[in-house]
Order: C-alpha cells, then structure tokens, then sequence
C-alpha cells in the first residue's frame, strides 16, 4: 500500500476579529451605557421650563361716574388727548429702572401694554375727574362736537424711576393746540411721585401718581384759553 504523505502543518496565530455593529465590542457597550443616561439628561433639560414671565399694568384709577355727567350741550368744551411722548428706553417690553448712571430691567416681569398706552389711558381717566365745567374729554375724534376741540400734547422727557427711593422724576411740557394747529398755550415742570409697594410695583404706583399730577396741571390751563380757540363750529354762519 502506499505509505500517505503527510503534508507538514505550521502553526498560524489566530487573528481576532473585529466586532461588528451588530454584535458590539467594547465600545458598543460603552455606547448602550451612555444612551439611557443621554435620554435622562434630555427629558430632564426638556421638563425644566424658562422662568415664568410677569405681566405688568399700571393701575387704573377710579372711573367717573357717568351717570352723574352733564348732557352734551352747545357749551361744552371738547379736548383731546394726543398719546404721551416717553423716551426711547421705555419703549420696550422691558421693564427698565435707573440705579445711579445705569439703566437697569427687573428679572422676569414685561409689560403688559406699550407703556405710553398705558400712561395714556390713565392720563385720560385723571382728567375726567380734573377737567373743570364745561370742558370734557372728546368721545373718539370728537366727531359731532358744536365747539372746536382743543388737542393736548404731553411730553415727559427725561423721566426716570429710582429703584432705591422709589421715585419717578420727570420733566413735563404740555401743549393745548387749537384747531388750526396753533400752539395756544405750552406749560412745563419739573414732577415727582413716589410709590409704595415692593418691587416692580411701586413702579407702576408712581407712574400712576404722575400722571394724576399732570391732569391736574392741565385742568389749570384749559380754562385760561382765549374764548375763540373753542367757537362755536356754525359762528362764521350767523354772522
């Protein structure tokens, strides 16, 4: 029989093998410990919200009573009120103070409203209550008035809230403008009105206070007018 060749063998190292994806290794198990924690951490970012945001109004004073309001008559004096002048600053919705040479914002409160809208508003309700007879505050545009309305115009620049003494300062100049857009009389101080409360709140306080202040004031002026500045509309015609 033949005698069977024996091939000679030799010893070859075994090579590992790389992982898979599939079947992981060291590293695809470092990533499925990372996973659940990079899932926790997300749902833990996601539920915490941003601070809640407060709206801020000034107060509204008390309304007049318009029950006990005269009748619209032949001799009532109309005035409109044009909306308050601010400085920029406080054109935002950012709630803004002065400490010393800085402008400052309290944390987590906006207003509610523009706030020459705001100032505006309460300036018109004040003067309800100031404005001596006859004069009135005109419905809307004034639309159907017998007389010829008188315009206000109020500008309160520079005005500045002190956090520390909770006062509100400001430089007021107010026009009466007649009907043909002539400047009647113009009137300007030097106002303050301080607040009480804590917070952003003794700010809204002392705006509120000012603007009693200035409704006052006007009150002073409208009756000081020159008669022709609020003729009867039909007076050329019965001439």
């Amino acid at each position: 029989m033949p005698t069977p060749h024996h091939h000679p063998t030799h010893d070859m190292p075994i090579q590992p093998q790389a992982a898979s994806p599939r079947t992981g290794g060291p590293r695809a198990g470092w990533t499925r410990l990372l996973w659940p924690l990079l899932a926790a951490a997300c749902m833990a970012g996601c539920a915490t919200s941003a601070p809640e945001q407060h709206l801020l109004a000034l107060p509204t004073p008390a309304l007049p009573d318009k029950a006990s309001a005269p009748a619209q008559a032949n001799d009532t004096r109309w005035l409109q009120v044009g909306r308050l002048e601010i400085p920029e600053y406080w054109q935002s919705r950012a709630v803004r103070y002065r400490e010393g040479n800085e402008v400052k914002t309290w944390d987590n409160t906006v207003w509610a409203e523009r706030v020459e809208v705001g100032l505006t508003r309460n300036l018109a309700i004040e003067l309800e209550h100031a404005l001596p007879t006859p004069w009135r505050l005109c419905p809307q545009r004034c639309d159907g008035s017998a007389r010829r309305p008188v315009r206000l115009l109020i500008s309160l620049a520079p005005m500045d809230y002190d956090r520390h003494t909770q006062t509100l300062s400001a430089w007021a100049q107010w026009t009466l403008i007649g009907a043909e857009g002539q400047a009647l009389r113009t009137s300007s101080q030097a106002l303050q009105s301080t607040g009480s409360g804590s917070q952003a709140a003794a700010q809204t306080d002392a705006m509120a206070g000012m603007m009693k202040a200035v409704a006052d004031l006007v009150a002073r002026d409208v009756p000081l007018l020159p008669a022709s500045a609020t003729e009867r509309l039909d007076a050329q015609h019965r001439q």
